[in-house]
Formats: C-alpha cells, sequence, structure tokens
C-alpha cells in the first residue's frame, strides 16, 4: 500500500509523535540483571517478588538467564524484566518499594545493574505468533546499539528495508514469537537502543539470527552505529520458565 519512501515517511512520523509526547506515556521496561547470592534468603526474596507482583503500578515480571553478552564490562548471570504502563507508574513503584527493593539487591540479587528502557513503535510490522504453553517462548536475542553522530539518515534508510525483508523471512520460521523495540536515549549516551527478537527455542533462534538475511543487515549497517552488541537469554528451567507473571496492574488482555 505505501511505497518505500512513504512508509519511511510514515516510520519516522510515528517516531517523532512518541518523542513529541516524550516518555511519560510511553510503557516503561526495568531491565535488571543480576547474580545470586549463595547465601541468599529465599524467603525474603520470596516475599519481596509476591509483594512486587501485588502492586497496581506493575504490569508483569519475567524472568531469563543470560547466555552469552557482548556488552564490555562484567555481567551478571540472570536477568528479569518488569514492565510499567509508564514512567510515573515505574516512580510510584519505587517510592512505594523502597525498602524491600534495597533489601532485596542487598541480601539476594547482588552485582545488580537496572537499566530503564522506553517501548516504542516498531518501525517494521513483524507478524507475531500466539503464545501457547507448549510454545511459550523464553528464548530472546537482544540487539543494543547506538548510532554514531551524523550517520542517522543513513542508518534509518539502510535498516528499515533491510528490516522490511527481515520480517518476511521471519514469517517462515515457525519458532518466532515477537520483536519489539525500545530506546534509553534519555539515560544513557551508549547502547541507547534495543531491539529484541523472541523464539520458543534455541535451534528457531539461530536459523533466523545467523541466517544471510539478518547477518547481512548488520553488516551493512555496522559503518554507522557507534556501538552494538548482542545478547542471548533463555528461559530458566523451572516451572516459571519464560512465563509472564502478571502483576496487579497488568491489562486485562495480559491476565
Amino acid at each position: 500500500f505505501f511505497s518505500h519512501r512513504s512508509h519511511m515517511k510514515f516510520s519516522v512520523l510515528l517516531l517523532a509523535i512518541t518523542l513529541l509526547f516524550g516518555t511519560a506515556h510511553c510503557e516503561v521496561l526495568m531491565e535488571t540483571s543480576f547474580d545470586l547470592n549463595p547465601e541468599q534468603d529465599t524467603a525474603s526474596a520470596s516475599a519481596a517478588i509476591t509483594s512486587f507482583l501485588e502492586n497496581s503500578n506493575l504490569k508483569w515480571i519475567r524472568y531469563f538467564h543470560i547466555l552469552i553478552t557482548g556488552r564490555p564490562g562484567t555481567v551478571p548471570m540472570r536477568t528479569a524484566h518488569f514492565m510499567f504502563k509508564d514512567m510515573a507508574a515505574w516512580g510510584a513503584f519505587e517510592q512505594e518499594n523502597l525498602e524491600k527493593t534495597h533489601s532485596l539487591h542487598d541480601n539476594n540479587w547482588i552485582n545488580s545493574r537496572r537499566t530503564l528502557w522506553v517501548v516504542q513503535p516498531s518501525l517494521v510490522d513483524f507478524s507475531e505468533k500466539t503464545r501457547t504453553e507448549a510454545a511459550r517462548g523464553g528464548f530472546m536475542y537482544v540487539l543494543q546499539y547506538s548510532v554514531a553522530p551524523g550517520k542517522e539518515t543513513q542508518f534509518a534508510t539502510r535498516y528499515q528495508r533491510g528490516l522490511q525483508s527481515f520480517a518476511l523471512e521471519l514469517k517462515k520460521n515457525e519458532g518466532f514469537v515477537e520483536s519489539r523495540q525500545y530506546s534509553a536515549e534519555h539515560f544513557q549516551s551508549s547502547f541507547t537502543h534495543m531491539t529484541t527478537y523472541e523464539f520458543v527455542d534455541m535451534p528457531s533462534l539461530v536459523e533466523a539470527m545467523h541466517g544471510d538475511y539478518y547477518t547481512s543487515l548488520i553488516e551493512s549497517v555496522k559503518q554507522h552505529l557507534g556501538d552494538y552488541a548482542v545478547t542471548i537469554l533463555s528461559p530458566g528451567p523451572d516451572d516459571g520458565a519464560a512465563l509472564f507473571w502478571t502483576a496487579a496492574g497488568a491489562d486485562k488482555e495480559e491476565l
């Protein structure tokens, strides 16, 4: 329906509208990476998580293990994703859980690193699959990057054109679940963007993300990036693997 040029203008306009309204009205993801304290108090950790889920400012929590990461520096081996309706909800959540959060990170989730990501509109239409009990997802390819100064136009043109072709290729991948786009430009100057691609298993992830389409796309835009790194997440081995732990603030369709 749209030509390539008109589709590009539409996407740029969509992103501009998001920036115009700022982060206040966008969903906010808090990425919390951590190691488990070998001497942790599991009862207090469980009580803290239960309290978090009962908070009306929080929509859901997910929990992953970090398989590999290209981020520089020491990186903890576990990560949890907390989704909030907007920045105000995140702020209220932090205010209401100060004591529990500090205790959790002091005694149980050590070496932690917390980052806020603002949900962004997707640049292209990725056909999402319906999650089932047998195909929950949870295997996630995470690209974090920033665009080099002065290279924004060149990057946007090549990246969107490549993503359009890649989205068509992902439709053929039975294990693909969804893709999401985030920005942290308000919080940091490097690794300011994040794109996630989620799959039901590792073979599906490897087939898509290490195939010719995606590797060619990244090769074509690397020269326009200031930095980039890939992290691959997997669900934990327990019964809660890949689940959305819905909280009191979840939308009706998320319950």
